[in-house]
């Protein structure tokens, strides 16, 4: 199989193929935007992938499809989804615990989460949480001070 045609470097296809890309291609990116979207128990297999976006191709084949249009393999996307949406949680609820955020995105073992999350962000569930807060928290509000007349 040659190289991929897929014309969208950003992963967020349009509403139809480009120009040149074949359809399982823009099948293939389309697929990856919707997983993006999802913010729950991202927690797909390619078989299923395949079904649900009715790709006339093989499971197999159509690993080789994603790995070329995506860079990566379809389970290693997947883990970078998951943590990116758990990042988002521990920030955007401070009230979820790890357990809770690990069960939403579909881990079923606390402790696999934990490790999945520090080799991807380089810290802690915990120590993200932290340093995001700190800096939200912390940066001045521009508006705010130009309204009390402190610029």
């Amino acid at each position: 199989m040659g190289p991929c045609v897929c014309n969208e470097p950003s992963l967020h296809p349009e509403t139809s193929p480009a120009p040149g890309s074949c359809i399982a291609d823009w099948r293939v990116l389309t697929l990856v935007r919707q997983i993006r979207e999802r913010k729950e128990n991202v927690q797909l297999t390619l078989k299923q992938v395949k079904q649900e976006a009715q790709i006339p191709l093989s499971v197999d084949r159509l690993a080789r499809r994603f790995k070329q249009c995506v860079g990566m393999r379809f389970r290693e996307f997947l883990r970078s989804v998951r943590l990116t949406v758990a990042a988002e949680l521990l920030v955007c609820d401070p009230s979820l615990g790890l357990k809770e955020v690990a069960d939403r995105l579909g881990y079923s073992e606390c402790g696999n989460f934990l490790k999945d999350f520090r080799r991807f962000h380089g810290v802690t569930p915990n120590e993200y949480r932290k340093s995001a807060l700190l800096k939200t928290c912390c940066t001045p509000n521009r508006s705010s001070d130009s309204e009390s007349g402190m610029v």
